[in-house]
């Protein structure tokens, strides 16, 4: 619970001068999602990941290895619930 908190404070993300965000703000996105996961939070968790996966296809394309990483984690939490 405290990682999620921690997280939950880490992932706000700051948009730059472009209006693009930081990929690291992604990842940040990511981790609380695993956290939620294995805090046995899987809605929680997928609320982020579908938040994320939006910015991480505008982002950086539907291509991408992150955006790929988020659409199957989605998918395996999705498929659990």
């Amino acid at each position: 619970a405290e990682e999620i908190e921690y997280l939950k404070a880490a992932w706000k993300i700051h948009a730059d001068g472009f209006g693009d965000y930081h990929r690291a703000g992604i990842e940040r996105g990511i981790k609380l999602a695993t956290a939620y996961q294995n805090n046995n939070q899987p809605d929680e968790a997928s609320k982020v990941l579908s938040y994320f996966q939006k910015i991480a296809e505008e982002m950086l394309g539907s291509d991408a290895e992150l955006s790929i990483a988020i659409r199957n984690q989605l998918e395996r939490i999705n498929e659990a619930l």
